[in-house]
């Protein structure tokens, strides 16, 4: 019986483990456990050789079936983003009679496995939506920016159009004051050519009223 991934707590997947050990006499891992061979070889130092070889082989056997479990049921009660609690943790060494330094070992060869998922489920999921948001937000910019720079735009074209209309009044004012002296002048002109020689004219600001003075 192998345990596939199910929506089951961490110390239940271990506990249902273990009780298919004590049962089945082995790991989940459809896997057989070796018959060890005897040796061919007879000689004291051959056996001794042999035994210590058997001895580091069954070491390592033991060793890795041990940490078979964790990297296979650590699935749902851990995060792989975050540090596992200390409670969990004893859990996971009260249920496997290890360390809880294994089960930290184990816990980020976990992690480690389950980057490039986390990274694909960011790539699916997480990365489109922070996408949109940034070029959303660089619309906005973009948009107030636009509407500053037209709002500048205008007031600038404003306030040359009024610095026009005034250059263009005072060059009407300046035209009308010119023509009004030129008229005042012709209308002197006229006067003293209708005047006799000895009449005096003065005349009173610009096109005022002629005075008439008789020299004697």
């Amino acid at each position: 019986m192998h345990l596939k991934w199910c929506p089951i707590s961490l110390g239940q997947r271990l506990s249902l483990t273990l009780e298919h050990d004590a049962k089945f006499g082995g790991p989940p891992m459809g896997k057989q456990k070796p018959i060890p061979r005897p040796s061919s070889h007879s000689s004291p130092r051959s056996i001794s050789t042999t035994a210590q070889q058997q001895k580091n082989t069954a070491a390592k056997k033991q060793l890795a079936q041990s940490r078979r479990y964790p990297t296979k049921t650590i699935k749902q009660k851990l995060d792989h983003r975050n540090d596992p609690p200390a409670e969990v943790l004893k859990e996971l060494a009260d249920l496997t009679g290890l360390t809880r330094r294994k089960v930290w070992d184990w816990f980020n060869r976990a992690r480690e496995r389950a980057k490039p998922l986390e990274e694909r489920r960011w790539a699916r999921e997480v990365k489109p939506k922070r996408e949109e948001k940034k070029r959303s937000a660089r619309e906005r910019v973009q948009k107030k920016m636009s509407a500053r720079e037209k709002a500048k735009k205008a007031k600038k074209e404003a306030d040359e159009k009024g610095a026009d209309e005034e250059e263009e009044e005072e060059e009407e004012n300046e035209g009308g004051d010119e023509e009004m002296e030129e008229e005042g002048g012709d209308e002197e002109m006229e006067i003293s050519r209708t005047l006799p020689k000895n009449c005096l004219v003065s005349t009173m600001g610009r096109g005022g009223k002629a005075e008439f003075l008789h020299q004697e």
